[in-house]
């Protein structure tokens, strides 16, 4: 019981956090955009700045989703 009550308020604390920033655009979501448009295969590899394409679990997992 405890474990569940530890990983609501996790889950409540991100949530809380994350909401000013959703649905605005951060200067660096353009490039992590990019990249998620690259592994579509929508995005040559030329287009890709550093160091946001050495960061790809986020963006690999988005290009995945519809």
């Amino acid at each position: 019981m405890m474990g569940f009550r530890f990983y609501s308020i996790i889950l409540l604390l991100t949530i809380v956090l994350s909401l000013p920033r959703f649905a605005h655009h951060t200067p660096d979501s353009k490039q992590y955009v990019n990249l998620a448009k690259y592994f579509r295969g929508d995005l040559p590899r030329e287009e890709l700045r550093g160091p946001f394409a050495y960061r790809i679990l986020v963006p690999f997992l988005a290009a995945h989703l519809p």
